[in-house]
């Protein structure tokens, strides 16, 4: 997972089920900063989360 990827909780009712984008990871890769619905981020082990999209970032 990289910044600016889609991503979804393994839980349905974080972010009311809605995908997230990443923010940002921690140095050992285990947490995503992810930014929700309502603006704030929060912090989430990457084992709950599934790629929905993946940022495009070729055309930088």
């Amino acid at each position: 997972m990289h910044y600016g990827d889609t991503v979804k909780h393994a839980d349905a009712s974080v972010n009311n089920g809605h995908t997230l984008t990443v923010s940002s990871l921690n140095e050992e890769e285990t947490q995503i900063l992810c930014r929700l619905d309502d603006d704030s981020e929060e912090w989430f082990d990457v084992n709950d989360l599934t790629i929905v999209d993946e940022f495009d970032d070729s055309f930088i």
